[in-house]
């Protein structure tokens, strides 16, 4: 059974689902580069193709879609499926990378100012990512340190811990290493540390994915 990836996040931005899947179609080009990137079956038409799904997921408002990708809306948080496996964000770079630069996207447009990345199966409850937070620091404890040291947590002989109740298995992503506007940088943006050759140098702004 393959256990897929879930990113949490706050929203306090637009929470109609009209406006809400105008954003997504609109507002973010580095959410569509990694649909078509990572999916390359998918056209940018495919890419702007948010829908509203005719039912929601559990106990969400709503729900808006497009293959692989379903965004999960409440009053005061919001919740990316990603249907990929959960170890690819520690294990490959270019989904890393595609990933980390949608869920930027997607703070943006939520007001979030970060995202909490953890397996599907780990159980959170809140109303917003600060109680989701404390949620999964009282039920798994502290967060990974960094993406890739929830690698220990899957190859651990209690993996299982991991994947259910996410101990060593979630992560928050602040974005901060992510690189900014050049002009916001004078002597130019720096790649992140665990970036390949191929993810930089970026020549437009947003930088173009896997360029």
């Amino acid at each position: 059974m393959s256990i897929d990836l879930h990113a949490h996040f706050d929203l306090t931005g637009p929470w109609q689902p009209d406006e809400l899947i105008r954003q997504l179609r609109e507002d973010c080009p580095n959410l569509r580069r990694a649909l078509m990137q990572w999916h390359p079956y998918l056209t940018e038409a495919d890419a702007r193709g948010w829908e509203r799904m005719d039912k929601a997921i559990g106990d969400a408002a709503f729900c808006i879609w497009v293959p692989n990708w379903i965004v999960s809306v409440w009053p005061t948080r919001a919740e990316l499926y990603q249907g990929t496996r959960w170890s690819a964000i520690w294990s490959t770079p270019r989904y890393r990378h595609l990933l980390r630069w949608a869920c930027f996207d997607l703070a943006k447009i939520f007001g979030s100012d970060a995202a909490i990345y953890l397996p599907e199966m780990v159980h959170v409850e809140g109303e917003t990512l600060a109680d989701v937070l404390l949620y999964l620091q009282k039920t798994a404890g502290a967060p990974a340190a960094t993406i890739e040291a929830m690698r220990e947590a899957d190859e651990a002989d209690d993996y299982l811990d991991a994947m259910f109740t996410g101990t060593g298995s979630y992560f928050i992503d602040q974005f901060d290493d992510l690189p900014q506007p050049p002009q916001a940088m004078p002597d130019g943006p720096k790649p992140p540390p665990d970036f390949t050759k191929s993810d930089w140098p970026h020549t437009s702004w947003p930088p173009e994915i896997g360029s």
